[in-house]
């Protein structure tokens, strides 16, 4: 079957699915994906997924006994940009799914590496969370950037983003990497909304606010950040998403470890789960965005300390039990007002401004 040809099948099958929402459609689907796995006694293979994360452990669970579909998690430490690089270098198929930012979803289906699929909920989805051009991506859940503090090592919990400049944070303040991760450039749109002039269509303060912690001798980039950094105190102040803030805060049990959202703003962004043109499972693939975007894996997603896209009365109290007034992602967090201009204009730039700015002041080796 030529590759013209088996997009538009994906599609059609997507369509059906989503137009019927039937459960002989889903039973369908759930026959194929477990001969397609079962005759090659493989599994599916997902890109950029820690299972260190508690949601995607039970997620990544629940399948495996809904339908007995083995997941192989790898590159778990791949950021959004990587997944989709990944996708596109692959000489041969080796991933089925991705977990992605939603603005590198976009650019994935701008370069037609992602599978086009409609799942039986698309229409549930609002519509500026998820692909307007066709079926290439929706979003299954909402993070909001927060701080992981170990207070043992700062000796004070810094209110924002303007507080990470105090010199007793030196060398302690770590993010992602924003040119690759999207829990990197969502830091820096946080920062942007915290000067209060910058946001999706002015990254620019966001920007120079993170070129003031460096120069400061406070920021460290990186590739990878783990819930060690923190207890061991290499790392003072984390900036990231608060489900996994909070989901380390959980696991540890460790006192000194303070989550909170920033008092002077922050960012929510959204994810999506994306299945590889290529993949190897592509029934499988499908079958897992199924699963995410269900009941059990939207339920799931709220009990890791995520917002689910598709939420009922309680799915949503269970997300947002996490933060109380005055740290409530409801009040303190900002969603981009243009989606296309964070996608199209902002994260096209942000490379740029962020080599020229910031890059040179970072410490070799970040």
């Amino acid at each position: 079957m030529g590759r013209r040809m088996a997009a538009a099948s994906a599609v059609l099958i997507g369509v059906l699915l989503a137009g019927c929402g039937s459960r002989a459609a889903l039973a369908s689907l759930q026959r194929d994906a477990a001969r397609e796995t079962a005759e090659k006694q493989e599994a599916l293979v997902v890109y950029g997924i820690t299972d260190s994360w508690s949601a995607w452990a039970a997620i990544q669970q629940g399948f495996a006994a809904k339908y007995g579909i083995r997941v192989d998690l790898q590159h778990k430490d791949w950021g959004s940009r990587q997944i989709i690089e990944g996708f596109k270098a692959e000489d041969g198929p080796q991933a089925d799914v991705g977990l992605v930012e939603s603005s590198f979803a976009r650019w994935g289906a701008q370069e037609g590496v992602l599978l086009s699929y409609a799942p039986t909920r698309w229409d549930e989805i609002p519509s500026n969370r998820r692909d307007r051009s066709g079926y290439g991506w929706s979003a299954a859940f909402a993070g909001t950037i927060a701080f992981v503090v170990n207070t043992d090592k700062t000796g004070f919990q810094p209110r924002g983003f303007r507080e990470l400049t105090d010199p007793r944070l030196r060398g302690l303040v770590a993010i992602l990497d924003p040119l690759n991760h999207g829990q990197g450039s969502g830091a820096v749109l946080a920062a942007a909304y915290a000067t209060d002039t910058g946001g999706e269509r002015n990254i620019a303060p966001g920007v120079d606010l993170w070129r003031q912690v460096a120069a400061a001798g406070n920021l460290r980039v990186v590739e990878a950040l783990s819930p060690e950094d923190l207890t061991s105190g290499r790392v003072g102040v984390g900036v990231l998403w608060d489900f996994n803030a909070l989901t380390w805060q959980e696991a540890l049990q460790a006192p000194q470890l303070r989550v909170y959202l920033p008092e002077d703003g922050t960012a929510s962004l959204d994810y999506a789960v994306v299945i590889n043109r290529a993949a190897p499972h592509p029934n499988a693939a499908r079958l897992f965005v199924e699963y995410v975007l269900s009941g059990d894996g939207q339920t799931l997603l709220a009990d890791g300390h995520a917002v689910p896209v598709l939420t009922d009365d309680a799915i949503l109290a269970s997300a947002q039990k996490d933060f109380k007034a005055p740290h409530d992602r409801l009040t303190l967090a900002t969603r981009p007002s243009s989606l296309n201009a964070w996608y199209l204009d902002t994260t096209a730039i942000l490379p740029d401004l962020w080599s020229q700015q910031v890059l040179p002041l970072l410490p070799s080796g970040g």
